[in-house]
């Protein structure tokens, strides 16, 4: 392939959301019609919160994830404006990192809250909860532990799933592989994996030139390296994955940093507590392997989720083309690294391509809602357009298109994708 201009391949950026593994056997959120079924990670939580609460009969009689899911619930059914919104675990679990931040004693907490509620906080805490044993800072532990227990069983679980698929004759996945060795052929390749699962970095890895993910081969992050690195063919897992544990790297200190284990059968540690930011205002958030709910800027500030998010904003502004597979456009931090790169105006005549595939996807429903927010507050798309799959430019050359079969047929028309997404000034 060769450039008119340069000689380089085109830059793709690809952002991969949990739709991109669900057909492979990894786990979902929802099940179907968003509904929590036997399987869905929502009906899970909810027993692994019942589980912990059969655990720990020190802690009050309390389960705040079943509580505040219950409280989700009846919100979003009584609220016309959230029609067709459900709660997720997700959520759920940044309510719980709130309620913690409200409960914090003295110089942790936060000012207002504590002036608003002062006194009365234990009192409303037992409107929520009901009648509970001990005081407001034990009602807090228990969020706390809570919130610790939930997020280990999530990880444990989805190692669980992956070494399961990975033993499991599936063919389907040969063509999860063939896609990304012929993405990768066409263009200089750089994912930001949103899901924990380890499928893209097994696949990239039977790829010709294999795969960087910001460790070394002993497993240590590498951020100065990430930093002042020019070429892409990497993948970054920007919300934790199966393979990160946390380990002491020196003995003197409390402190234990993330780094890459390959092996899913070892041991892995998952969690510390939560983070001191230096503003006593700042949210106090666990520091795991994994980041679920809300509050995700915050805690994006350890590495190696610091250093990721970082790359994300410099590499949203170099890619030449974006491949976004099984997005539900549902994290503001990446929804915004994408807007920001079609919203400057002196961008205007330098848009890249946007290929989206996603079989959930409707004519309006929530994930169209997120889709044309990132791209209506770029100026780029018209309202009036009926068809949000396409955005034009003024010259009516299509821009944005959306692919709403599912991701394992996508990924045999390999070929059609690669042709709509190669800039022009870019030829065999």
């Amino acid at each position: 392939m060769k450039m008119n201009k340069c000689t380089k391949k085109p830059k793709l950026m690809v952002i991969l959301g949990a739709g991109s593994s669900i057909p492979y056997g990894m786990p979902s959120v929802f099940g179907p019609n968003k509904h929590i079924t036997k399987k869905s990670l929502n009906l899970k939580m909810i027993k692994w919160s019942k589980q912990w609460l059969q655990e720990n009969s020190e802690i009050p009689k309390v389960n705040p994830f079943e509580t505040l899911w219950y409280v989700s619930q009846r919100y979003y059914s009584q609220d016309q404006f959230h029609k067709g919104v459900y709660p997720n675990y997700e959520s759920v679990l940044g309510n719980m990192v709130a309620l913690v931040k409200w409960l914090s004693p003295g110089s942790f907490g936060d000012p207002i809250i504590e002036e608003w509620i002062g006194e009365t906080a234990f009192e409303s805490i037992g409107k929520l909860f009901g009648p509970v044993d001990g005081d407001r800072q034990s009602v807090r532990k228990a969020i706390m532990d809570q919130h610790q227990f939930l997020v280990v069983q999530l990880a444990k679980y989805f190692r669980k799933k992956c070494k399961e698929v990975e033993e499991e004759e599936n063919g389907n996945f040969d063509g999860y592989i063939d896609f990304f060795s012929e993405i990768k052929k066409q263009f200089d390749v750089g994912i930001y994996n949103l899901n924990h699962d380890n499928l893209a970095q097994r696949a990239l890895k039977k790829t010709d030139g294999g795969v960087f993910t910001g460790f070394d081969e002993k497993g240590f992050f590498k951020p100065k390296i990430i930093i002042d690195r020019k070429e892409w063919g990497f993948i970054y897992h920007l919300h934790g994955s199966v393979h990160f544990n946390l380990e002491s790297l020196i003995e003197s200190t409390f402190r234990n940093s993330i780094v890459w284990q390959d092996d899913l059968e070892q041991d892995f540690h998952d969690f510390e507590p939560g983070q001191m930011e230096a503003s006593p205002e700042a949210i106090r958030t666990p520091y795991t392997t994994f980041l679920e709910g809300g509050f995700k800027l915050e805690q994006l500030t350890p590495e190696p989720y610091q250093t990721f998010h970082n790359s994300l904003t410099k590499h949203a502004h170099e890619a030449d083309a974006y491949l976004i597979i099984g997005y539900g456009f549902g994290d503001s931090h990446v929804n915004r690294a994408v807007q920001n790169r079609f919203y400057l105006p002196h961008q205007k005549n330098d848009f890249p391509k946007v290929y989206i595939v996603d079989l959930g996807s409707k004519e309006g429903d929530y994930w169209n809602r997120y889709t044309k927010q990132v791209f209506y507050l770029s100026g780029l798309a018209e309202k009036c357009n009926k068809d949000f799959a396409i955005y034009s430019r003024p010259n009516q050359e299509k821009i944005v298109k959306l692919d709403k079969r599912g991701t394992i047929d996508a990924f045999t028309d390999t070929k059609r994708i690669i042709e709509w997404l190669m800039p022009k000034n870019y030829s065999k």
